[in-house]
C-alpha cells in the first residue's frame, strides 16, 4: 500500500511540470499576441500623430500671403520644419506627461529619426503645383456660368488677333510680290535698252562685209602705174582702218547686248522663282484661313477669303504670262545662244585682227600671198547666217509704265515712324516711372518662366477653363493701369502689376508699352475688318496707293500698297481705341461708321486727335483685353509673374527677407521610432520566439501637400 502511494506522488509531480510547461507556452503566446497588438497600436498612433503634427506644422502657413493673395505656402526651411514636426510629435505621442502617473503610457513610443525625403518648393515642378493651387482656389470662387462668360470674351477677342496674324502673313507676301513686279520692270527696262541700240549685230556684220568687199574690189582692179598702185594701197589702208573701227564698235555692241541679255535671263529666273513662291504663299494663306474659319465670324471669313482670291488673281496673271515674260525669255535664250555661237565663229577674225594690230601693219604691208580679205569675208558670212532669222523686235514685254506725280508726303513712312517711336505718347501721357530694380527677386524662377508645358497633358477644353480662371485670379488680386485712381501709390512698388505679370519688365513704362502694343495689334485686326467691308475706304486707300507708288502700271505693287495703306489706317485707329481703353471707356469690337475716329487725312494730325468714345458704355474694356492677353500668355511666364509680384509686395509690406522661391507647398516625411519590449521581455519568451532584441523599430512615411 505504501508503494502505491509513492507511485501516485511521482505521477502528480509530472503533471505539475507538464502543466507548468504548458502555461509557459500559453504565457509566451499571450505575451506575443499582446505585444503584437501593442506594436500595431504604436504604428497606428505614429501614423495618426504624424498626420496631426503635419497638420499643425502646415497650419503655420504664411498668413500675409494667404490674406492678400489666397495662396497657402509654408515659409520655413527644412530644419525648421523638422524641429516643428518633432515638437508636435512629442506632444501627440508622449502624452503620458499629461497624466499624474508617469508610467500610464502603455505604448512607450520613443521618437528616433525624423527625415524629409522629399520637399516641394513653390518653384518645383516648374511652377505647375502653384498653378494647380490657384486653379483649385478659383474654381470654388467663381460659378460655372461666370467661367463660360470669361471664355466667351476671350474667344471674341481672339478674332482680332487671328485676323491680325492673317494680315501679317498677307504682308509677308509683299516681298515676293515686289520681286515679281521689280523683275518685270527690270526686264522691260533692259528690253527697251536693247531696242534703243541704233544697229543690230547683223547690220554691223553687213557693213563690215561691205568694207571687205570694197577692199576686194580694189584688189581686182588693174593697176596702170606705180602711182596708182600707191594710191590704191592708201585707199585700202583707209578702208581697213574704217573696218577695224567698225569692228570695235561691233564688239562693244555685242558686249552690251550680251550683258543686257544675261541680265534679262537673270531677272527672268528671279521672276519665275518669285511667281512660284508667291503661289505657294497664297496656298498657305488659304490653309491658314481655313484653320481660322471656326474662330472668326462668317462675315470676316468671307471678306478675308475675297482678299486672298484677289491676290491669287494677280499671281495667276503671272502664271499665264500676262506680261509675256516667258515668251520673251525663249527669244532671249535663243538670241543669247546665237551670240555665243557667233562669238566663237568670230574667233579667227579676232585673232587675225589682233595679229594685225599687234604688228601695227596695214593691208598694204601684209603678205600678198595671204587672202586676209577672203578669210574675213567667209567668217563674217558664217556669223551673218547665225543672225539671219533673228530680229531684236521679237523681244517684247507687255508692261507699260505711265508716270504720275508721286506724293511727297508718305503716309506709310509716317506710320512707321510712329510705330517705332511715339505711339505710346499717343495712347497716354500719364505713365508711372516706378521700377523694381532695387528689389531682389527670387533666383529660383528661371525654369518657371520658360515652362510652356503647364497643363499640356489636359484636353483643350480643360486647359481653356484653367487659363481663364488663372487670368481672373490675376485680375482679382492685382491692379492695372485703369485702377490707378484706386491705388495708394505711396505703398505700391508698381502701379501696373498685371502689366508686369504679362510683360515681365522691371518698370511700369516698359510693361505698359508691352501690353499697349499687343492691344493695338488686336484692335488693328477688328479695324481692318471694318475697312475691308467699306468700299469707300478701300477706294480711298487705292487712290492714295497710286500717289504713293508714283506709277499706274504696277497692279501688284499698287494693290500691295493699298493693303499697306489700309493696315496703316487700321493701326492709327487702333491707337485711338487703345487710348479710349486706357481712359476707362469701352470700345466695340466691330465698329460702324459712327464709331470710327480717323479719316485718312486726319491721320497726319493723330497727335492732336481727341477721343471720340468718351460717352461709350458699350464694348469691351481694358480689363477685358488684359483677360484675353492673360488667357493666351505662356502659363509658366504668368505663374512666375504672380510669384514675383507676391514676393515684391510681401517684401514691401511685411518682411524684406521673404523669398517665395524657397517657400514650401508640400513634403514627404519619414519618421522612425522605437518601442521597448513589455510583454515579451522575459528571457524564456525571447528564447521561445527566437528574438533577443530589447526594442521594436517602427516607421511612418507620409506625403503632405497644400
Amino acid at each position: 500500500m505504501k508503494k502505491d502511494i509513492n507511485l501516485l506522488s511521482d505521477f502528480n509531480g509530472g503533471i505539475t511540470i507538464f502543466l507548468s510547461l504548458i502555461m509557459l507556452f500559453i504565457f509566451a503566446l499571450l505575451g506575443t499576441l499582446i505585444e503584437s497588438a501593442r506594436v500595431s497600436a504604436a504604428n497606428v498612433r505614429l501614423t495618426q500623430s504624424t498626420r496631426i503634427s503635419l497638420n499643425s506644422v502646415f497650419s503655420e502657413f504664411a498668413e500675409e500671403v494667404f490674406r492678400d493673395y489666397g495662396i497657402f505656402i509654408l515659409w520655413k526651411d527644412e530644419s525648421e520644419i523638422i524641429e516643428e514636426i518633432n515638437k508636435y510629435l512629442n506632444k501627440n505621442i508622449n502624452y503620458k506627461d499629461d497624466f499624474i502617473k508617469k508610467n500610464s503610457d502603455l505604448l512607450g513610443i520613443k521618437i528616433g529619426k525624423i527625415e524629409i525625403t522629399d520637399i516641394k518648393y513653390v518653384s518645383n515642378n516648374r511652377g505647375e503645383d502653384l498653378a494647380d493651387q490657384i486653379y483649385e482656389y478659383m474654381k470654388y470662387r467663381i460659378a460655372g456660368d461666370a467661367v463660360n462668360l470669361l471664355l466667351d470674351k476671350c474667344n471674341l477677342l481672339s478674332q482680332g488677333e487671328k485676323i491680325q496674324e492673317f494680315f501679317d502673313k498677307v504682308n509677308d507676301c509683299s516681298e515676293k510680290f515686289n520681286e515679281i513686279e521689280e523683275s518685270v520692270a527690270d526686264i522691260k527696262k533692259k528690253v527697251d535698252q536693247i531696242k534703243e541700240m541704233a544697229v543690230q549685230p547683223k547690220e554691223y556684220l553687213a557693213e563690215l562685209k561691205e568694207k571687205l568687199n570694197y577692199i576686194q574690189q580694189i584688189d581686182r582692179e588693174p593697176v596702170s602705174s606705180e602711182d596708182e598702185s600707191g594710191q590704191r594701197s592708201v585707199k585700202k589702208d583707209q578702208i581697213f582702218e574704217e573696218f577695224k573701227e567698225l569692228y570695235t564698235v561691233y564688239k562693244d555692241n555685242c558686249n552690251s547686248l550680251s550683258n543686257c541679255l544675261a541680265e534679262i535671263k537673270s531677272k527672268t529666273d528671279i521672276y519665275d522663282q518669285a511667281v512660284r513662291e508667291s503661289a505657294e504663299l497664297i496656298q498657305k494663306l488659304y490653309v491658314d484661313l481655313e484653320n481660322k474659319k471656326e474662330v472668326i465670324d462668317t462675315e470676316a471669313y468671307e471678306i478675308l477669303k475675297n482678299e486672298v482670291r484677289a491676290l491669287e488673281a494677280q499671281v495667276s496673271d503671272q502664271n499665264i504670262d500676262a506680261y509675256r515674260v516667258k515668251v520673251n525669255a525663249s527669244y532671249v535664250t535663243d538670241y543669247f545662244n546665237k551670240m555665243q555661237l557667233a562669238s566663237e565663229k568670230m574667233t579667227q577674225i579676232n585673232n587675225n585682227m589682233n595679229g594685225i594690230l599687234y604688228n601695227n601693219l596695214m593691208f598694204s604691208q601684209l603678205d600678198a600671198n595671204i587672202d586676209y580679205t577672203g578669210c574675213f569675208l567667209s567668217e563674217l558670212e558664217e556669223v551673218r547666217l547665225i543672225y539671219e532669222n533673228f530680229d531684236i523686235k521679237n523681244l517684247e514685254i507687255n508692261y507699260f509704265v505711265e508716270e504720275t506725280k508721286k506724293s511727297e508726303d508718305n503716309l506709310l513712312e509716317y506710320i512707321k515712324r510712329i510705330m517705332s517711336d511715339g505711339w505710346l505718347t499717343i495712347i497716354t501721357e500719364d505713365i508711372s516711372e516706378k521700377t523694381v530694380e532695387d528689389f531682389q527677386l527670387s533666383e529660383n524662377l528661371a525654369e518657371v518662366r520658360s515652362n510652356t508645358t503647364i497643363w499640356k497633358d489636359l484636353s483643350y477644353t480643360e486647359q481653356s477653363i484653367r487659363k481663364a480662371l488663372m487670368g481672373q485670379y490675376v485680375l482679382d488680386f492685382f491692379h492695372c493701369y485703369t485702377d490707378k485712381n484706386e491705388i495708394n501709390k505711396a505703398n505700391g512698388i508698381l502701379d501696373y502689376e498685371i502689366e508686369y505679370i504679362l510683360g515681365g519688365f522691371q518698370n511700369d513704362k516698359e510693361n505698359l508699352s508691352y501690353v499697349g502694343k499687343r492691344i493695338v495689334l488686336i484692335r488693328e485686326g477688328f479695324n481692318l475688318i471694318y475697312l475691308f467691308k467699306n468700299a469707300a475706304c478701300r477706294k480711298e486707300a487705292y487712290m492714295l496707293a497710286v500717289t504713293l507708288v508714283g506709277f499706274t502700271g504696277m497692279p501688284l505693287v499698287i494693290r500691295l500698297t493699298q493693303l499697306l495703306v489700309l493696315g496703316a489706317w487700321a493701326y492709327a485707329e487702333s491707337l485711338m481705341d487703345t487710348r479710349d481703353l486706357l481712359n476707362g471707356y469701352g470700345v466695340k469690337l466691330f465698329k460702324s461708321e459712327s464709331d470710327w475716329n480717323l479719316s485718312l487725312d486726319s491721320i497726319w494730325r493723330i497727335f492732336d486727335q481727341n477721343s471720340k468714345n468718351k460717352n461709350s458704355n458699350t464694348g469691351l474694356t481694358y480689363k477685358d483685353y488684359l483677360r484675353f492677353l492673360l488667357f493666351i500668355e505662356n502659363t509658366g511666364k504668368q505663374t512666375a509673374g504672380i510669384m514675383d509680384m507676391v514676393q515684391i509686395n510681401i517684401n514691401n509690406r511685411y518682411n524684406d527677407s521673404f523669398d517665395i522661391g524657397r517657400c514650401v507647398l508640400g513634403i514627404t516625411v519619414k519618421i522612425e521610432c522605437r518601442v521597448n519590449r513589455l510583454f515579451t521581455s522575459l528571457a524564456f519568451v525571447k528564447k521561445l520566439i527566437s528574438d533577443r532584441s530589447s526594442i521594436f523599430e517602427i516607421s511612418s512615411e507620409i506625403i503632405y501637400c497644400y
